[in-house]
């Protein structure tokens, strides 16, 4: 599903719903695409290797970016 609109969303690794945990180590910002492949194929997220790995085997590294 694509979603046109531009604006970033702010995803939480371990969903809020289940883990309450809004500290920014939990979150992530993403594009409106990225956020909704995410919870629709609800992958698994491996902190470690900054990855996330889903049901197809199909592992997607994070791209960082550090302009802050």
């Amino acid at each position: 599903m694509r979603v046109e609109n531009n604006d970033a969303k702010a995803h939480h690794i371990d969903y809020f719903v289940t883990s309450l945990n809004t500290d920014a180590s939990n979150l992530m910002i993403v594009c409106p695409n990225h956020h909704s492949i995410i919870h629709s194929a609800n992958p698994s997220f491996d902190r470690r290797q900054l990855q996330y790995a889903y049901k197809n085997r199909l592992k997607q590294k994070l791209l960082l970016n550090e302009h802050l």
